[in-house]
């Protein structure tokens, strides 16, 4: 195919010193950030903080950049200033079509740009291949496909500059080019303008949204293995725990140690909770003594017959520690804990980087290998079904606390800080208690795993409009009025394209939906409807029974909005544009 056009300016291009300095400046500005994010700001960490979001906006900001100066060169040179010095007058009268003439030069803008394109989606593939940092990993390839809105983009100012070019106007070309510019730039900003501005109680109602959805996604995982092997009866381990999780009501009381005689007090359900939370359930056999107050079991026989103590106690077994693994020698574990999320820090960045030792020898990803091969099974539990639930945990240690933060720790609201190492020199006796305990890092974050998997589908969030306005929405309301925000804003349309959760679990798409400098509007459908039939739970109460849980029925509809229906519906908009500005341009070239 003859394309004399496209061969004779592409070869100018080449020669462009101004092309050349501008792009080779731009590719390495990105090649840059990509380095300091990745291994400097980021670097092997197991969490998430603001930075990641404030690069993906950065990387799509010098995308569009360079996508822009490379049209308005071409369509400048090439196109508009040769409707003006005769030069198309010329190619007319050499017997070249007006076709030719129109989509020859198109083809030269699209060489570049779509070279870049491709230049930087790769580049975002190979540092996600290259980051140490597991959750960092996820994000980068979501970003590289979520990057095809840089393509979008293109197809749009091409439309846009194609059009004016056709009259020789380069005044007018470099404005729109600038203002097209700006209109991409403030994309990724939009829903952060909209949460400002908002007066509604939407933006507030998202942020709580997040945090329900996460017990979405974990309860329908886990009320669906139930129902997978509910036949099963007693042999069900799923069944059998979530059944086994009300007679922790009452499990642990306390006692203050300075007083002559006091009478145990049983914690209230919200303490109890926030200490099997915390990934501790199993250790108060012999009590733990904690600022004058020892903590202990109301009936220790009693409890170590629930099912849930009794397999916890198990999977505990798997790591012996020895006697006392946290002592004043070893600071009470200070190596351990800082390397989890079971320490509160004082005075730490806002970018610092924290590890969590998955891999040690007590380590998480050592005690769920161990687990199908080596668990004590006297129940007689389907292993099949454990190996599956264990599959739930992974994902849940994983993926739900990535957005960590040592100065508040996740859970915070149920005083999880109670029980966390305090990370401060001038305080070190605050983490005496820790003697008292007996658990690997591995079990704790386990049972940390275990206890939110059983409590999700029991404990659904069922929200509801409320006087205090704090859920100002039905569910129902919420997702209409995302829909609209979805459909009716491009730019909210383009910032959901680039931030969709395109690879990776859905609990670790929606945490890192959850932390972003921009947060977008939940994408996943929910549908609750209250089952009358089943009993009402008494308010306040957190171990329920399983009937209590299955009062509210919980269906995953679907995505509201499907980027790549968007996608293609968006290209295909522009692609017209473009055959429009064709047009034009045919009736504007005179013979």
């Amino acid at each position: 195919m003859k394309l004399p056009i496209f061969k004779y300016f592409f070869k100018s291009t080449l020669k462009s010193k101004f092309l050349l300095i501008s792009s080779g400046v731009i590719g390495l500005t990105f090649l840059v950030i990509l380095v300091i994010f990745t291994f400097s700001l980021q670097s092997n960490s197991s969490t998430l903080n603001a930075s990641p979001s404030a690069l993906r906006i950065i990387l799509f900001v010098i995308g569009i950049l360079q996508i822009t100066v490379i049209n308005t060169f071409v369509f400048a040179k090439y196109f508009s200033n040769s409707t003006k010095d005769g030069t198309m007058s010329l190619e007319i009268r050499s017997g070249i079509s007006k076709t030719q003439m129109f989509f020859q030069r198109i083809l030269l803008s699209k060489v570049w740009t779509v070279s870049w394109y491709l230049f930087f989606s790769l580049m975002i593939v190979i540092f996600a291949i290259a980051s140490p940092s597991d959750p960092f990993k996820i994000l980068l390839f979501n970003l590289s496909l979520g990057f095809i809105v840089v393509f979008l983009y293109d197809l749009f100012l091409t439309a846009i500059l194609s059009f004016v070019s056709s009259f020789g106007s380069t005044v007018i070309l470099g404005i729109l080019s600038t203002l097209v510019l700006l209109l991409g730039v403030i994309t990724p900003m939009v829903p952060e303008l909209v949460r400002i501005t908002d007066k509604t109680g939407l933006t507030n109602y998202t942020t709580q949204a997040y945090r329900d959805h996460e017990t979405f996604l974990i309860s329908n995982k886990v009320r669906n293995l139930a129902k997978k092997y509910e036949k099963l009866e007693h042999k069900s381990f799923t069944n059998t725990m979530l059944k086994s999780y009300v007679g922790l009501s009452e499990a642990i009381v306390k006692v203050r140690q300075y007083v002559p005689v006091d009478t145990p007090t049983t914690l209230e359900q919200k303490e109890i909770y926030a200490i099997a939370l915390s990934g501790l359930l199993t250790e108060f056999s012999q009590g733990i003594i904690k600022q004058g107050v020892k903590y202990e079991y109301e009936n220790e026989e009693e409890i170590n017959r629930n099912p849930i103590l009794k397999y916890l106690n198990n999977v505990k077994k798997l790591h012996d520690l020895g006697k006392e693994p946290y002592n004043f020698a070893n600071h009470y574990g200070q190596n351990t804990w800082t390397k989890s999320f079971y320490y509160n820090k004082i005075g730490h960045g806002p970018n610092e980087t924290f590890v969590f030792n998955f891999d040690s020898k007590f380590g998480f990803n050592n005690l769920i290998k161990e687990i199908p091969n080596k668990i004590e099974n006297q129940e007689g539990y389907n292993m099949d079904e454990i190996k599956e639930f264990n599959e739930i945990i992974n994902q849940i240690v994983k993926e739900s606390f990535i957005n960590f933060d040592a100065r508040l720790p996740i859970d915070d609201i149920q005083n999880w800080t109670n029980w966390v190492f305090e990370v401060d020199n001038q305080a070190n006796n605050k983490n005496e208690w820790l003697e008292y305990v007996n658990i690997s890092i591995g079990a704790r974050m386990y049972q940390t795993a275990f206890i939110k998997a059983i409590n999700s589908p029991i404990n659904l969030p069922l929200p509801n409009k409320n006087k205090d306005n704090s859920y100002p929405y039905t569910l129902d309301e919420y997702y209409e009025k995302v829909r609209v925000q979805l459909y009716a804003n491009p730019w909210t349309m383009f910032d959901t394209i680039l931030t969709s959760n395109y690879y990776g679990g859905d609990i670790l798409g929606n945490k890192i939906a959850m932390t972003s400098m921009n947060q977008p509007w939940i994408n996943d459908e929910i549908i609750l409807k209250k089952n009358t039939a089943k009993p009402k739970k008494d308010e306040g109460d957190i171990f329920n029974s399983i009937d209590d849980g299955f009062a509210i029925e919980l269906e995953i509809k679907g995505k509201i909005f499907n980027p790549f229906l968007a996608i293609g519906v968006y290209a295909l908009i522009f692609i017209i544009l473009i055959m429009v500005s064709y047009l034009t341009f045919r009736k504007t070239m005179k013979k």
